[in-house]
């Protein structure tokens, strides 16, 4: 009958440090799993702001006309944001057609934007395709965000619509932020980044390391 209890009482223990273990766990996935989504939300503004140009904001170092085309070599911007704080944006070619003068393609991007109060973010792209009459862009190449924070975004391709504060893409997403990372085949954002949706084999990786002692020793 002893025997019985004991083991009653030690069957009751585990499922306790197990519900104590999955709680823990809880309680972290809500503070990581919003920690890169706001980094995704970081990239999102960070793009947007920096591919907000106007032909009028860009110096180059020559430009040329091939076949209706207008090319800008070596094109460079620079703006602030909201909080008049500076940021830049370099390119190694610049293109604008006559016929449609709203579109500009820019290949081999590189532009720097300050991030909350001390953060520096960068993005580094291969192509981007800003129309300016709707306000979108399309980055139909890799491209990473990355801050000075350790927040690191990296996206095969995306669309923009900033007019109406929207991104999605269906061609995977990486974000890591410390020992942190999510990863997800497709992702769409709304509201300027208010409403972050994951889909299609979304997994979050924790390094072991950032788990506490107290989690540790609830095994």
């Amino acid at each position: 009958m002893a025997d019985g209890s004991g083991t009653e009482i030690s069957r009751a223990a585990r499922e306790y440090r197990k519900g104590q273990r999955h709680s823990a766990w809880v309680k972290r996935l809500k503070i990581l799993l919003p920690v890169v989504s706001i980094g995704l939300a970081v990239a999102f503004v960070v793009v947007s702001i920096a591919f907000r140009v106007t032909p009028a904001d860009i110096v180059f170092d020559r430009m040329t006309m091939e076949n209706g085309v207008i090319v800008m070599e070596n094109p460079a911007l620079s703006g602030q944001n909201d909080d008049r704080r500076t940021f830049t944006m370099n390119a190694a070619r610049a293109t604008q057609n006559v016929a449609t003068p709203d579109v500009i393609t820019l290949n081999d991007i590189k532009a720097e934007l300050p991030v909350g109060d001390n953060e520096v973010a960068s993005v580094e792209a291969e192509r981007g395709i800003y129309d300016r009459l709707l306000e979108t862009l399309v980055l139909d190449a890799p491209f990473t965000v990355r801050a000075t924070g350790g927040l690191e975004v990296d996206l095969q391709s995306a669309r923009f619509d900033m007019g109406v504060g929207a991104m999605e893409t269906n061609d995977g997403v990486v974000i890591r932020n410390g020992k942190t990372s999510l990863v997800a085949q497709s992702v769409r954002i709304r509201d300027n980044g208010a409403i972050i949706v994951f889909e299609r084999d979304v997994r979050m990786i924790i390094d072991p390391s950032t788990l506490s002692s107290r989690e540790e020793s609830a095994d």
